[in-house]
């Protein structure tokens, strides 16, 4: 089994934490829930377009990309990093971008390279946002919950960890159009975020906020 196999058999990792957490989740986590549960479908639709009809699935990676932005915002928006009127405008302006590179830039059977780095700089800065606002936050906080202890610090992470590497191996992504070793070794690269990104989202989604017992900002 290679390991870009094995990354979406992870992706079914946080799913099976939904299955058993649902009732108590968090309206971030529930959100959360929903993402990875699209993207599992996506995920497993590639590969069986891939593996048993031995057809490109490229243009899924299209669709995969606009619904993955678009569930991010949404999440992000949860969790006070987006205002709720702007959220609407930012799927609604990312979702045309994609749509006309598929059309124009870019076939839908070749790498979106714009809107996937796009979609990686945009949701970093989300990420990168949540973290200044908790750090900010903290001597307003009292007693507060140790970061590391709430859902959406873990959510964060998984976002830090995947999106920036990634937005290197997509910019490059042209470049390896030709399967060669140094592809293989990039795209195995990529494989094994993803696996990091599905582990972390499930630690979010098992993750349970406990009652806030003392005033002291810990990591």
């Amino acid at each position: 089994m290679s390991i870009m196999n094995l990354a979406v058999y992870f992706n079914t990792l946080p799913c099976l934490v939904v299955l058993f957490g649902w009732r108590r989740f968090s309206r971030a986590q529930r959100r959360l829930a929903v993402l990875v549960l699209v993207l599992l479908v996506v995920d497993v639709s590639a590969v069986l377009l891939n593996m048993h009809f031995h057809t490109t699935n490229l243009p899924l990676l299209h669709l995969y990309t606009v619904l993955e932005f678009g569930l991010l915002t949404w999440l992000f928006s949860s969790i006070g990093v987006i205002g709720r009127r702007w959220v609407g405008w930012w799927i609604g302006s990312f979702t045309v971008l994609a749509s006309v590179s598929a059309l124009t830039l870019h076939s839908i059977y070749q790498m979106n390279v714009l809107p996937r780095s796009l979609e990686s700089i945009l949701v970093s800065a989300f990420a990168l946002l949540y973290f200044a606002g908790e750090l900010s936050a903290v001597n307003d906080r009292a007693p507060v919950v140790p970061l590391s202890r709430t859902p959406e610090f873990w959510m964060a992470t998984a976002v830090l960890l995947y999106f920036p590497a990634s937005l290197f191996i997509f910019l490059f992504s042209s470049w390896f159009v030709v399967p060669n070793h140094l592809s293989l070794a990039i795209f195995a690269v990529h494989a094994i975020l993803s696996i990091f990104k599905s582990i972390l989202f499930a630690v979010a989604l098992w993750t349970r906020v406990p009652e806030p017992a003392c005033p002291t900002f810990l990591l």
